[in-house]
């Protein structure tokens, strides 16, 4: 519960005010990336306590996002959860996508 309180807040302010109950998880990948990258521990703490939070949204009808970004935050959080370095897409980021990511582009 403590992560959410202090989740809400910062979700608002990175998102422009939008909505907790149709979260975006592009916003959410990069919240895990750089938390994951300062501490593995709270990054999968965090994930998890989102990941209960998404989970009761769900079922209780109170998800107002779509079917479709519910389902990529749910593999955000599930990765995140494992400190697996995720996508904004929601699935792990293999090494040879990191490459490429961090490789400059030829003109």
């Amino acid at each position: 519960m403590e992560h959410m309180i202090e989740f809400f807040p910062v979700y608002a302010d990175i998102s422009g005010g939008a909505a907790v109950t149709a979260m975006d998880p592009r916003l959410i990948a990069k919240l895990v990336v750089s938390l994951n990258a300062r501490n593995t521990e709270v990054a999968a703490s965090f994930c998890a306590a989102l990941h209960e939070y998404m989970h009761f949204l769900g079922q209780t009808g109170r998800w107002s996002g779509s079917q479709e970004s519910l389902r990529v935050l749910h593999g955000v959080l599930y990765y995140g959860m494992h400190n697996e370095e995720v996508s904004p897409a929601g699935w792990p980021r293999t090494r040879a996508a990191i490459g490429r990511e961090a490789s400059p582009k030829s003109a």
